[in-house]
């Protein structure tokens, strides 16, 4: 049983690397989203077991952009309709590129629907309010977090005030109204992360 605990913990640790070897420009990204899942988890009240399942989630959600090209994937610009629906596809991709490891089973719907809106206009399948898993529901929120509060090559960081404020703007809408307000009296006392950047840190 042991055994098997570290080995699952191993591979998740490979997926993460290998995707951050490739895309620079998010490292770090994976870690922050588990991290701040796995928060907003205990302030649900959801037991230590559920946020561990949220916290590998988080490390697994973009497993996709593995096979998202690099031309999309680290383009310094906006995206074209047809680029972004290649990105888009990275949620799905996540899904097919887990599906073969059995213990990787139970993460597939968390991951799959983690960029789902509350008001059924994300993707890949439209889901609507409740009916998105409440693990894709917190992902969607503490994603969209970190996205806002890293420095981008052509897009600032937003404070973590500004942050808040613009997942208020979006509750009922992108996100889950009570995870937003759950979720916002942890990012309100989050330290400043100052450092997070996407600048590349390789020749790639």
């Amino acid at each position: 049983m042991l055994l098997n605990h570290c080995l699952h913990h191993e591979v998740v640790e490979m997926l993460n690397t290998i995707m951050e070897e490739k895309d620079s420009y998010t490292a770090g990204h994976s870690k922050r989203v588990a991290l701040y899942s796995s928060k907003i988890a205990h302030a649900l009240g959801l037991d230590e077991e559920m946020q561990k399942v949220v916290y590998t989630s988080g490390l697994l959600h973009d497993i996709g952009k593995i096979v998202t090209p690099e031309s999309i994937l680290l383009k310094p610009k906006k995206l074209t309709k047809k680029e972004y629906a290649v990105i888009q596809r990275h949620a799905t991709d996540s899904e097919r590129i887990l599906e073969s490891i059995g213990n990787f089973r139970p993460y597939l719907s968390y991951i799959r629907h983690h960029h789902e809106f509350y008001n059924g206009q994300g993707y890949p399948d439209k889901l609507q309010g409740e009916t998105i898993p409440l693990v894709s529901r917190i992902l969607c929120v503490a994603d969209a977090f970190d996205a806002m509060t890293t420095n981008r090559i052509y897009k600032p960081r937003k404070t973590n005030l500004e942050a808040i404020e613009e997942l208020k703007k979006y509750a009922g809408e992108q996100f889950d109204p009570y995870i937003v307000d759950v979720a916002n009296e942890f990012f309100k006392d989050n330290q400043e992360l100052i450092d997070i950047h996407q600048n590349p840190q390789s020749e790639m």
